[in-house]
Order: structure tokens, then C-alpha cells, then sequence
């Protein structure tokens, strides 16, 4: 059967009409430590999928708390396994099925509506896809449970102080526990939970990773051997007529073949009739001695392979799985968080280093402040304000004899661009003794005073060019240079001032 990874407890409890059947794994799933068993009153528990299957809730419940606490100890996690008469398992054939298991399982539930005597839009509705074979795109093993008989069953597990997690139906979990390597078939006969209440034999033909055939026999009556091989034989032919083979292994359980028989069954069939199974290992606390089959589909559950079926209404979640993702990831948190904070306090220790520093430099500026502002009032009192503008206007001088009319043509002539004509050149000493150079140019365009700008601040002499204002028309009274070759402005030209800092 095809397979997906399904996480499963430690513990299982298994429900049938006539006990309640109580089993716990080992860690890793390698074999049944404990198992104990409690036998139910008559009718206390009615396997069907027409009504309610626990008739008796309180004993049933104090069944299933006495079975666990003996077995389960710390763990609340459980597999539920119920009775094959309360569920439905059919082989459903698609022609395709969407990969989103939602809308997948909504389209079974629709398969499900005309072959199940319950509502099955109200059912727990589980699948599992198969091979496919010829003609037959998609297989899918289905089941389905009406509600009120899942509730049931859940809520006695609940009531006892466990979770019910994992829930399957006996014969599907039961073929974890048994070797399909080959073709097989499996048959397991539930007795009736009284006189009046019908019994139920199921019959599985498997091989490996497929199932062939699943089909469940209600009848009445008495049970007799020879109805049980009927339905065996019976299947027997369906797997010779459809598959062209022949069955070479039937596990029976709930029914005791006699010698002669299993000898007309492998004479005629060639197949060999064999009990299921028993436990390999596990502490009995029951007190009784349990038919080999009852311990089957409790072996399969916990330590077989699982199958991706899962009727709980809240499905089962591997709690150490979820600790040590999501302690992987909290880990991952830590370490990042670690990281910003160090670097936050890396941050933190430089912001108030550079803190310090800017505080230095504010005190010392300050303190400059200070200082110039003591020298301003010495040098605006009365008697010292001869020499203070004396001393500025020399000042002015030496700094206007730096400009340099001659570097100024000169890189002017290199920046200059064709549309551009400078029209006038008013070098001036600002009230911080810096030297400016304020320029009237004029152009036919916007754009070529914007590149002449650009092209004037990728200079050294020039700093900071601003665009100060501009209006159209030539100044009166204003000395036009043109460059030899060039025409005369034209009156309609619109002249721009530009101020830039100069450098000598």
C-alpha cells in the first residue's frame, strides 16, 4: 500500500463487543512491553454503523480507564482500534482524484453516499491511494464511520482521561502485524455481542503494498466452520479469476479450522491455513490467556507499518516531533536574537563614544565661540575700531587680489558651453571674508544654463554654484563679451545669475 509517514502513540486500545483490550510498545516501537484485557458485560457495546455502538457508557468507560491505567502510565496519547462492523472499507476505482487530500476526500465521501447505509456527509471519511492497474488510473482504499458511532468510542477513551488520537478499524490495523510480503488473505470473524445481534466475518486479500480485495459478511445464527470457509473459498476463486494466481497463505482468526479442512483447503486450493500471529513479547497483566488473534491489530497499530488511514476527529500529532522542531526553530530565534543584541550593544557603546566626541567638539566650539565673541568686543570698543576696519579692509584687498581674471577666462572658456554666452563677472567678499563670483549669462535655453552649471561645479575654482534668478531681455548699461566668431545676444535672450564660491 502506498505509504505516507503517520505518527503514532505508545499506547493502544482495542474495543470489540465482548472485551476491551489494553497494550503498550516499547520507545522505538519494537515490540509490545505490557497488554491487559477486560472483559465487557453483554451489550454494553454493540458494534454497527445504523446506531450508537456504546450502549453503556459508564462500563464502558470504567473498562477502558481500568485496561489503561495499567498499561498506558504517563502517556494520554492513545490508537483507538474499533470493530470492523463499525465501519465501512471499500476499494473505490477513479478515473483521476485532485493531490489535495481535502478535496480528495470530499469526492470519496460523494462514492461513499450511495453504498453505506448512514449519512456520509456527516461520516469520518478516511483513504489511502493504491497502485494503480490496467484501466484503473486511481485506486484508493477508503473508509468511512458514521459520526455517532466515532463519538462513541472517542469519548469513552476521553471520559477515562486519554486522547484519542490514532483510530483504525481491527482488520486494517491487524495487517501491520502479519508477514504480506506475498499474496495472503486475511480473515477474522467477530462473534456477535448477543444472540439477537449478527456476527461478522472480513475477508483481505493483500500483496506487499496492495490490497485486492476488502469485503465484511454480516450474518445471523450460529456460527459454523463450514460458513466461515464458504465465504473463503469463495474469495479464493475471486482471486484466481481475477488475478490468475493462486493464494498460498489464509490467516484465520475467531474461527478453529479443523484438520480436515485446512487438508481439503490446500489440497484444492493449494493454500495453507494459519493462525494469526501472537505477540512475540509482553508482559500479560490480564491474568487470562488471550486468543493469538485479539493481540493482532493492538501488534499492528504500534509496531507495524501504519497506514496513512485515520479516522480521529483530532488526529494524533508525534508531541517530540513538534518539541523538537519547534525547539530547533526557538534555538534558531535565541541565537539571531543574540546576535542583534550584541550588535545592538556594539551600537549602543558607539553611539556613546561618538557622543562623547560630538560633545567634545560642541564644548570646543563653544568655547571658540566665546573666544571670537571676547575678541569681536575688544575690537568694537571705541578705540580699537580704527584698527579693526583697517584690518578688514586690508583683509578684503589681499583676498581680491587673489581672483585671478586670467584663470577665470581660462576655465571658463574649457565649460562654456556653445548656447551659453557670460555676459557679466562681479567678484565679491561676502561678511565671513569669503570670495564669491557672481555670473550673468545668457542662453536661448533653460537647459544649457542647468548643464553650464554642472559643468562649473566639476571645476576647483568654482564651489556650491547656485542659480540665483533669471529674467529675460539684456541689462541696461551691462558689458556683453562675446567670443570671436559668435553673434551678438539676442535682446529676447533670458539671463540667468549664478553665484558660485571661489577658490584662488
Amino acid at each position: 500500500m502506498t505509504q505516507k509517514t503517520i505518527q503514532r502513540p505508545r499506547v493502544a486500545c482495542e474495543f470489540s463487543a465482548a472485551r476491551v483490550t489494553a497494550a503498550r510498545a516499547s520507545n522505538g516501537h519494537e515490540a509490545i512491553d505490557v497488554f491487559t484485557s477486560r472483559p465487557l458485560r453483554s451489550g454494553a457495546l454493540q458494534p454497527s454503523v445504523l446506531v450508537g455502538n456504546v450502549t453503556e457508557a459508564d462500563t464502558v468507560k470504567a473498562e477502558v480507564k481500568s485496561a489503561l491505567e495499567a498499561v498506558a502510565g504517563s502517556g494520554k496519547d492513545l490508537a483507538v482500534i474499533v470493530p470492523d462492523a463499525a465501519v465501512r472499507v471499500s476499494i473505490l476505482d477513479f478515473d483521476q482524484l485532485p493531490e489535495s487530500e481535502g478535496e480528495a476526500r470530499e469526492i470519496v465521501r460523494l462514492r461513499f453516499r450511495r453504498n453505506v447505509p448512514f449519512e456520509a456527509e456527516d461520516a469520518a471519511v478516511g483513504f489511502q491511494r493504491l497502485p494503480s492497474r490496467a484501466g484503473k488510473e486511481v485506486r484508493v482504499l477508503a473508509v468511512a464511520m458514521p459520526r455517532i458511532g466515532l463519538e462513541g468510542y472517542e469519548q469513552a477513551v476521553r471520559d477515562a482521561g486519554y486522547l484519542p488520537g490514532f483510530v483504525i478499524p481491527a482488520t486494517l490495523a491487524s495487517l501491520g502485524a502479519i508477514d504480506i510480503s506475498a499474496p495472503c488473505m486475511v480473515v477474522r470473524h467477530t462473534p456477535a455481542a448477543d444472540a439477537s445481534a449478527p456476527h461478522s466475518t472480513t475477508i483481505a486479500i493483500v500483496s506487499a503494498d496492495d490490497v485486492l480485495l476488502y469485503r465484511t459478511i454480516e450474518s445471523t445464527g450460529a456460527v459454523t466452520e463450514s460458513g466461515v470457509l464458504d465465504d473463503v473459498y469463495s474469495s479464493l476463486v475471486f482471486y484466481e479469476d481475477n488475478f490468475g494466481g493462486k493464494l498460498t497463505t489464509v490467516y484465520l482468526d475467531g474461527v478453529t479450522a479443523s484438520q480436515e479442512s485446512a487438508d481439503a483447503l490446500r489440497d484444492v486450493y493449494s493454500a495453507t491455513l494459519r493462525p494469526f500471529p501472537q505477540a512475540s513479547s509482553g508482559q500479560n497483566l490480564s491474568g487470562e490467556v488471550l486468543p493469538a488473534g485479539v493481540l493482532s491489530p493492538l501488534e499492528g497499530a504500534l509496531l507495524g507499518r501504519a497506514l496513512a488511514i485515520n479516522l480521529a476527529t483530532q488526529p494524533f500529532e508525534d508531541r517530540r516531533a513538534f518539541v523538537l522542531r519547534w525547539g530547533a526553530l526557538t534555538a534558531a530565534v535565541a541565537a539571531i536574537t543574540l546576535v542583534l543584541l550584541g550588535f545592538a550593544v556594539n551600537q549602543w557603546r558607539d553611539r556613546r563614544q561618538t557622543d562623547r566626541v560630538l560633545a567634545g567638539i560642541a564644548q570646543q566650539h563653544a568655547e571658540t565661540q566665546r573666544e571670537r565673541q571676547r575678541i569681536e568686543n575688544v575690537l568694537n570698543e571705541p578705540q580699537n575700531r580704527g584698527t579693526r576696519d583697517r584690518a578688514q579692509f586690508l583683509n578684503a584687498l589681499i583676498l581680491r587680489k587673489t581672483f585671478s581674471w586670467t584663470a577665470v577666462f581660462s576655465e571658463l572658456e574649457h565649460v562654456l558651453p556653445p548656447s551659453v554666452r557670460v555676459t557679466a563677472i562681479r567678484p565679491e567678499v561676502d561678511e565671513n571674508n569669503h570670495l564669491d563670483i557672481r555670473l550673468s549669462v545668457e542662453s536661448d535655453n533653460r537647459n544649457a544654463a542647468l548643464e553650464f552649471i554642472k559643468r562649473i561645479e566639476s571645476t576647483k575654482q568654482f564651489r556650491n554654484p547656485q542659480l540665483l534668478n533669471e529674467h529675460h531681455g539684456q541689462n541696461e548699461g551691462e558689458t556683453v563679451i562675446v567670443p570671436a566668431g559668435q553673434r551678438m545676444p539676442s535682446p529676447n535672450a533670458v539671463t540667468y545669475e549664478i553665484q558660485a564660491e571661489y577658490q584662488p
